[in-house]
């Protein structure tokens, strides 16, 4: 092998830590050479050190190492080396690039390069030694601590514990786990909750080799750890440092039946929690508190859980006095407003609000097509998950990533949408009553002539629009959004779905829930999925307005009764009219 300057000889002399960064600091000089300048051992060192590292799954070549970029160009996976640079001739390389190293981060990378690629490369099976040189390696950096960072050096020793597991070599996989409990006490930092806890994560998972006395030992670190931390005060007090040690030790705790230490740490870290949320933004103590919530309840300390909601709800309305409005303004002139209006409302009444009722139904392709489109735009937002809170401020939806949760965005802009849209519903509404005319008598006339709706309701649909053609928008809405239930229940019954499910404990029948309902398939085949989906979005999909819901617990505040939401209700129930009873020739009803 040549023996001149190469990217190994140089980071082999390095003393002391070598972390990634002087690493691919090293890479990118070598990377300047004029391609007839790189050797193919020069090249064995600038891919081997430059390949990437997944743990989670494994790389695209299903090993370990793989390319370190990856990326589309026209309809072609493109990937950063490719499979086909890797040449057999490279595992020889790092074969003995393993056996010359001095510093132990090159002789664990390059005998781990081997291990890992050589069976892909070179169709053989590597030997055990090199797993045995990269195990022993990280042992080695551990006890001298010159594997880099804090966290680059946990990463050296999972994978040496994945090595000795893999070759079922307990000894060493202990050997690890004392190097590993060694350099944690060496290194770890209260402050910085990254630098410990490792050793403990083994124990929990199971993993440990440590005697019951060693076990013993690193409890009692963590319990002295949690006590210092918690017994700061804002703003020092950092209550995920506490969290960090209390729920590992409370997860120890709880699996080795110790209930009552359980519970302690746990209110430990609930303190902390609730005394740093007394100078955080009302959103972030509310977020904070929520989880706290959950975790008492978890750890079975439902009063403590209980005592915590008087402190939620006043975070939780912090949180809504604290958000800021935006707002944008889309110029819409008279004139394009007539124009929309006249178009929309042409020809005969009843082709008019037929029109009318089928043009403000959301599309969901299309607003599927809307959020990906925006996503391409704005790829963090895209990328991140929203919350939405109520008027007290209580997270009632999380919605994830478009890639995660594409239902979920797309029922949050269809919501969205439909506010905006509401402008426009309004208007043609207003020239709708004028020019038609809609009226009680009018719409009762339709509503008579649909076999959804009972003739025992029909009393309170009369009353209901009355009160919005009055201009009683609260009334209207308490006594229609039932009614919207009552059609549903009443066309799934037509169509042949079930409108029951036998209850759990009391095995009761009892009726199936109005989101149930309009996911049946009966109910969805006949108002279509569009309809469906519109309804779930208006009245109990808590990503949408979910007014049904709302109603009926009481959360709507006056305010919230507005035109526009009584003209929503009342659109709702205008998508029931093109459902009519047929005469046969016998003048019998079908």
């Amino acid at each position: 092998m040549e023996t001149t300057d190469s990217p190994f000889a140089n980071l082999n002399n390095v003393q002391g830590p070598l972390d990634r960064v002087k690493i691919l600091q090293e890479l990118e000089r070598w990377n300047k050479l004029p391609p007839a300048n790189v050797t193919p051992v020069i090249l064995a060192d600038l891919i081997g050190l430059h390949l990437g590292v997944n743990d989670e799954g494994g790389s695209s070549w299903g090993t370990r190492y793989g390319p370190w970029a990856t990326f589309v160009r026209g309809n072609t996976n493109i990937e950063v080396p490719s499979r086909d640079e890797l040449a057999p001739e490279m595992v020889d390389v790092w074969e003995q690039r393993a056996h010359a190293a001095l510093h132990p981060v090159l002789r664990h990378r390059y005998a781990d390069l081997v291990w890992d690629l050589s069976q892909l490369v070179r169709g053989v099976r590597p030997s055990v030694e090199f797993a045995r040189l990269a195990i022993d390696a990280a042992i080695e950096g551990l006890r001298t601590r010159v594997l880099g960072r804090t966290v680059e050096a946990y990463n050296y020793a999972d994978r040496a514990l994945d090595l000795a597991t893999s070759i079922n070599d307990p000894s060493l996989a202990e050997s690890v786990e004392r190097a590993l409990l060694e350099y944690e006490r060496a290194s770890a930092r209260d402050s910085l909750a990254g630098t410990w806890g490792k050793s403990l994560d083994l124990i929990l998972e199971g993993r440990s080799k440590l005697t019951e006395a060693e076990q013993t030992s690193v409890i009692g670190d963590m319990e002295r750890r949690l006590e210092r931390l918690a017994a700061l005060v804002p703003p020092e007090l950092n209550p995920h440092n506490v969290e960090a040690a209390a729920i590992r030790l409370a997860k120890y705790f709880q699996k080795n039946r110790r209930d009552a230490d359980a519970a302690r740490v746990v209110r430990v870290y609930a303190a902390a929690f609730r005394a740093a949320s007394k100078a955080a933004q009302g959103m972030v103590a509310t977020s904070w508190l929520e989880k706290v919530h959950a975790v008492l309840e978890q750890y079975g300390l439902k009063a403590d859980a209980d005592a915590l909601v008087p402190e939620l709800r006043e975070h939780g309305k912090r949180s809504v006095a604290e958000l800021t409005s935006y707002s944008t303004t889309a110029p819409f002139s008279e004139e394009q407003m007539a124009a929309f209006v006249n178009k929309l409302l042409a020809g005969d009444a009843d082709t008019a609000l037929l029109r009318l009722t089928i043009n403000f139904i959301p599309d969901r392709d299309k607003s599927e097509k809307k959020v990906r489109e925006i996503a391409k735009q704005a790829v963090f937002t895209s990328m991140a998950s929203k919350k939405i809170i109520d008027n007290d401020g209580r997270t009632i939806a999380v919605i994830g990533s478009v890639e995660d949760d594409i239902d979920g965005n797309v029922i949050q802009h269809i919501s969205q949408n439909l506010q905006i849209s509401s402008i426009f519903l309004r208007v043609s509404l207003e020239e709708a009553i004028r020019r038609i005319p809609l009226n009680v008598q009018s719409m009762m006339e339709r509503f008579r002539r649909s076999p959804v709706f009972e003739e025992d309701r029909l009393p309170l649909v009369e009353e209901g629009l009355r009160h919005y053609f009055d201009g009683h928008y609260a009334a209207a809405t308490h006594m229609l959004t039932p009614q919207i239930e009552a059609v549903v229940r009443r066309l799934a019954t037509l169509t042949g779905a079930n409108i029951y499910k036998r209850n759990r404990n009391s095995k009761l029948l009892e009726l199936r829930l109005l989101h149930d309902l309009l996911l049946d398939e009966h109910v969805v085949g006949t108002l279509t999925p569009n309809v469906a989906l519109y309804l779930r979005i208006l009245l109990v999909d808590q990503r949408g307005w979910n007014l049904r819901n709302e109603l009926c617990h009481g959360h709507l505040k006056a305010d919230y009764f507005t035109p526009a939401l009584a003209d929503r209700v009342l659109h709702a129930l205008m998508l029931f009219l093109r459902f009519e009873e047929k005469k046969s020739d016998a003048g019998t009803t079908d």
